[in-house]
C-alpha cells in the first residue's frame, strides 16, 4: 500500500487514504496500548470492550454475543508515516466503522463534541507507538485541507454503524474553521467524490 500510494502520486493521480476509525484513532487514549501500533484486524471494538471507556457489562455482553472481533488497532499509522502526509490528497476517517468508538460516544456526548474530538486530534497530531521502524513512535497529524470525515447516511442502523446528522458536521465544520482558519475538506465531502469520480471516468 505504500509503495503503490507514493508511485502512484509519482504519476499524477489523486492518492486517498480511507482507514475505518479503530485504524486510524485519533481518540484512543494517550500512552495506553490504544494509541500503540498492531498489526491485528480481529480485535474486540475498544470502545465497547474496554473500562478506559467506560464500557457497561451490556457492552461487552452485545459485543461476545455478537461475536464481533473486526477492529483494529492503528494500523494506518505505520502507512502514513513510511509514505508520508505529502502523499494523500485527503484522508477519510471511516467513523461508520461498526462499532467504532465515535458510535460509543455520542451516546453521551452530541455528534459535533464527538466530531471536535477527533478534528482537533487529528489536526494537532496525536502520537502512535510501537511502530515497527524507526523512530517507533509517530505523530499522526492531518491539516485541514487534506482531512475528510466519512459518515454514514440513511442506511445507518444508528447502533452499529452510526449515522450521521448533518447539522453536526455543519457546526464541526465551521468550529474548524473558526480555529484554524479553514475547514476540514469534509465539508464538501459528498459534491467532491461525486465530482472526483466524474473526472477519473473522462
Amino acid at each position: 500500500m505504500v509503495d503503490f500510494s507514493i508511485e502512484a502520486k509519482k504519476h499524477g493521480y489523486i492518492v486517498s487514504m480511507a482507514p475505518a476509525e479503530s485504524y486510524l484513532d485519533a481518540s484512543a487514549v494517550q500512552n495506553s496500548i490504544d494509541s500503540s501500533f498492531s498489526l491485528d484486524l480481529g480485535l474486540p471494538p475498544r470502545a465497547w470492550a474496554s473500562d478506559r471507556y467506560n464500557a457497561s457489562d451490556e457492552d461487552r455482553l452485545l459485543i461476545k454475543e455478537k461475536g464481533f472481533q473486526h477492529a483494529g488497532r492503528q494500523c494506518y499509522a505505520y502507512i502514513l508515516a513510511k509514505a508520508g502526509i505529502d502523499t494523500f490528497d485527503f484522508i477519510s476517517i471511516q467513523l461508520y466503522e461498526a462499532y467504532s468508538p465515535f458510535a460509543h460516544d455520542i451516546r453521551t456526548l452530541t455528534q459535533t463534541e464527538a466530531l471536535m474530538i477527533r478534528i482537533r486530534r487529528l489536526i494537532e497530531g496525536y502520537t502512535v507507538t510501537d511502530l515497527p521502524m524507526k523512530p517507533s513512535d509517530y505523530e499522526v497529524k492531518i491539516p485541514p485541507n487534506k482531512l475528510v470525515i466519512g459518515i454514514a447516511n440513511d442506511w445507518a442502523d444508528e447502533f452499529k454503524f452510526c449515522k450521521g446528522e448533518a447539522s453536526s458536521v455543519r457546526s464541526a465544520y465551521e468550529l474548524t474553521k473558526t480555529e484554524n482558519g479553514q475547514g476540514f475538506l469534509g465539508g464538501e465531502l459528498y459534491m467532491f467524490v461525486f465530482s472526483f469520480i466524474l473526472l477519473r471516468a473522462n
